[in-house]
Parts: structure tokens; sequence; C-alpha cells
């Protein structure tokens, strides 16, 4: 428990803050750091503190594309195959699997390039603080007298995200938390 110096006394803390300092992409991660800010019940200044840092990982599948729209015809991202079963050769070009289809384009099918990894651009997040209990001990068996539980702060993210290749938007959502006691204890 704090001591509020303003008010020369023990204070409580009031409801707990979250705000996102830094967010990045890397590949396909999403990189945030989450400030965490316990301000004091009596006078509203930070009383304890903690950066949180949080990793999403995107869970995304792209469509297959259109073979028919001619703007996928050129991609460098897209590799083209035969629909025959005795065929599994992929070509670079489309050009180059009509030639082995004869001309039939109805047999011609896009598919992405395994070698290249979508691109991801972060539109916005948002984040929200969690309270919680720690329930299981550290043997996996549930905390029957809570009197040894920690309590648990964090944040639960929820990212807006764009897919570069797939021209998809979607969401993406994680959470992380912290000890109670982890926090550094500021004076006020």
């Amino acid at each position: 428990m704090p001591y509020c110096s303003s008010d020369s006394k023990l204070a409580g803390y009031d409801e707990l803050e979250a705000e996102i300092t830094d967010e990045s992409v890397d590949g396909s991660t999403l990189n945030f750091t989450i400030h965490l800010n316990r301000p004091c019940a009596s006078c509203g200044t930070e009383a304890a503190e903690a950066d949180l840092e949080l990793s999403i990982e995107i869970e995304h599948e792209c469509e297959a594309p259109d073979p028919l729209d001619e703007a996928n015809w050129t991609r460098d991202d897209i590799k083209w195959k035969i629909d025959v079963p005795a065929n599994v050769k992929l070509y670079d070009t489309r050009d180059e699997a009509l030639t082995d289809a004869e001309g039939e384009t109805d047999l011609l099918v896009a598919v992405w390039d395994e070698d290249q990894e979508p691109e991801y651009e972060l539109q916005d997040s948002d984040c929200d603080p969690t309270d919680d209990m720690q329930r299981i001990d550290r043997h996996g068996k549930p905390i029957k007298n809570f009197r040894y539980a920690k309590r648990l702060l964090g944040a639960s993210v929820s990212a807006h995200v764009h897919c570069e290749r797939c021209d998809t938007d979607f969401d993406a959502e994680g959470s992380d938390n912290m000890p109670a006691s982890s926090f550094e204890v500021m004076s006020h």
C-alpha cells in the first residue's frame, strides 16, 4: 500500500490504467510495450508502475489468389500450376503454365509462393487493463486458500491488421499479465 505524501497517510490504489507506448510489426509478430499505472486512490498520481512486453503471433491464412484476375497474372508472389492429377510442377509465370497447358486457361490454378511471407501493416490498436488472481500453483493444482495466490495485473490488446498480400483486414488479440508485487512503487 502506497504512502501518499499529499495526504500524509497510507492510501490504496485506484483502478489500473494501461497505455500502449510502443508498437511494431516484425514478420508475423506484433510487438507491444504497455505502460501499466496504479494511481494513488487518494491523490490520483502514479503510485506504482510497470512496463509489460506483449507479443502476438499473427494467425492469418490468405485466400487463394483468383487465377482469372488480370492483376494477379504478373505478380511475383504467385506461382502457377496446371490442375491435372499427374502435374505437380509450379511455374513462375502464368505464360509458362499456359504454354504447358496448351492454351487451356480453365486448367490454370494460382497459388501463393511459399518462399515469400506476407507483409502486414498494423493499422491501429487498443488496450484494456486486466486484473486477475493466480488460480493454479506451480505444481498445476488449484489454490484452495487465496492467501497464497498472487494478484496478476496486465493488459489485453486488440489490434487491427492489414495483409498486404491478399489485401484483407482482420483483428488480432492477445493478453499478458504480471504479479502486482513486480510493480515499482513510486514516491509521490
